[in-house]
């Protein structure tokens, strides 16, 4: 028997902050955003998002009906026009602490 794909809640939890934290931080410095799946559930949020932050990507144009899967989300991102609007519009770069720091806000 197949086990259930892990809740990917835990997973952000779990492994995720783990890599972001201590594994490997270097590698995910540059990351925007980030895309959690586990076949059933897809959701998109900033590096740094707690899971409640995260969203969904519910439909690919606003005349079909919504459906929540990763490949709605990936097609729905990786979309010329969507891709281009979420990296001018939803990165920001905060210079009034002295140091560029990364703002990424990934709402509805």
């Amino acid at each position: 028997m197949q086990k259930p794909p892990q809740n990917p809640q835990d997973r952000l939890r779990q492994n995720f902050s783990d890599y972001r934290d201590t594994t490997i931080p270097h590698l995910l410095h540059h990351n925007a955003s980030i895309l959690f799946g586990n076949g059933e559930q897809a959701k998109i949020g900033s590096i740094t998002s707690r899971w409640e932050h995260f969203n969904e990507w519910k439909r690919l144009a606003e005349e079909e009906p919504g459906v929540v899967d990763m490949e709605t989300l990936l097609k729905g991102v990786c979309d010329r026009r969507n891709f281009l609007d979420l990296l001018e519009n939803f990165i920001l770069f905060d210079e009034s602490a002295g140091a560029s720091r990364k703002i990424t806000i990934l709402r509805e």
